[in-house]
């Protein structure tokens, strides 16, 4: 078990480490800084507005063209932590 700082937790699902430090108040996925939010109404009130100024399309086809970036590191991550091949890390991914 690792030697985790008090007030730390640590758990992994499926491969993916999460791990929250509540004496600072960090929340880290795979690593890296993470937020937790509920999807209805905290993201719907986010983005709702913006979706409905641009048109939903629009709003659609900004939300893909960003989420594109990053996505040689996504695959980098299927590949080598989540899976020997992208067909299996994107199998675990997904779970």
């Amino acid at each position: 078990m690792d030697n985790l700082p008090p007030n730390t937790h640590k758990v992994e699902l499926n491969k993916a480490p999460i791990e929250w430090q509540l004496d600072q108040g960090n929340l880290t996925f795979f690593g890296l800084p993470a937020a937790l939010f509920w999807l209805n109404p905290s993201l719907l009130r986010v983005f709702q507005p913006l979706a409905e100024e641009v048109s939903i399309p629009l709003f659609r086809l900004l939300i893909a063209h960003q989420s594109s970036f990053g996505s040689d590191e996504d695959y980098h991550t299927m590949v080598t932590v989540l899976g020997s091949s992208f067909e299996e890390g994107f199998l675990a991914w997904g779970n």
